[in-house]
């Protein structure tokens, strides 16, 4: 089974097999210049090294955990991705059960997160979560005909994919991003350009203001700079090594407050989070 998810994975998201990134743990060092939790490109005797069935195989299995880059030399790409990533500072609602309720408290959002404390407000933020990803998920099946799939990342945020299934250029994948976006129209940039962006709605009980959105890939087309190797996310599932929290797609039929795994093996071959519930 671990064989076929792999090979699931490597036709799905995989479009650049001819270099791999590994997460290293490592502390800075002159060797190792990148910080701890970061990837950085295999190389040997200066060459890069192809990612590989066996190495996904490895990732799967928890024995190292690799990214891929999304872009390959050719400027094309099999995936786009959304990464909704929880702020630093954020709000929750004092009495969300009751209607009209405008209290709210401003909390450590992600050190309350990674703290794992049961119940509320851990639950509010599973919910906000599951309201954005599967908002970004149902647009991708509607305005792309394109399947969708929800992950969670393992840290401080969820990543929900377009999965082409074939080779499509940059240009392509950000038309795709741009009309998702464009489509739920309550969605803005934050900040300069069009990488990053947050929900208009900021209202510390009605609205979105815990949450980041954060686009793959950055551009259209790989160049000069990074080794021509643009953006890399972390491949699905394994493990992150920040944070010991598991990675998995997400079942969509579970109450919306909550994030609970879905067999990866049906994600991969249905490529319906919802099982059909929609």
């Amino acid at each position: 089974m671990d064989k076929e998810v792999a090979e699931l994975i490597m036709h799905y998201f995989v479009q650049r097999r001819d270099v791999k990134a590994i997460q290293c743990m490592e502390d800075r060092t002159e060797y190792h210049p990148h910080k701890p939790g970061a990837y950085h490109p295999v190389k040997r005797y200066g060459h890069h090294l192809p990612l590989t069935l066996k190495d996904i195989q490895d990732h799967l299995a928890k024995k190292q955990t690799y990214g891929h880059y999304l872009m390959d030399s050719a400027n094309n790409c099999r995936v786009f991705a959304f990464d909704i990533d929880l702020n630093k500072k954020g709000w929750y609602p004092v009495r969300p059960e009751v209607e009209g309720n405008e209290e709210a408290i401003e909390f450590n959002a992600m050190e309350y997160w990674r703290s794992r404390k049961p119940g509320f407000p851990r639950d509010w933020i599973k919910y906000q979560f599951r309201m954005l990803s599967e908002m970004l998920a149902a647009s991708i099946r509607r305005e792309l005909q394109l399947p969708a799939l929800i992950s969670y990342s393992g840290s401080k945020g969820m990543h929900v994919y377009a999965l082409t299934g074939q080779a499509i250029t940059g240009e392509q994948a950000r038309a795709g991003i741009d009309i998702v976006l464009d489509s739920l129209g309550c969605f803005v940039p934050k900040g300069h350009g069009r990488n990053f962006f947050q929900h208009v709605n900021q209202m510390p009980v009605t609205g979105y203001p815990n949450f980041t959105i954060e686009i793959f890939p950055k551009q259209e087309r790989v160049d000069d700079k990074q080794e021509r190797l643009g953006n890399l996310m972390r491949l699905p599932l394994g493990r992150n090594k920040k944070t010991t929290d598991p990675t998995f797609f997400v079942d969509c039929r579970k109450p919306m407050y909550q994030l609970l795994p879905l067999d990866p093996y049906v994600a991969l071959t249905t490529l319906d989070p919802w099982g059909g519930d929609r």
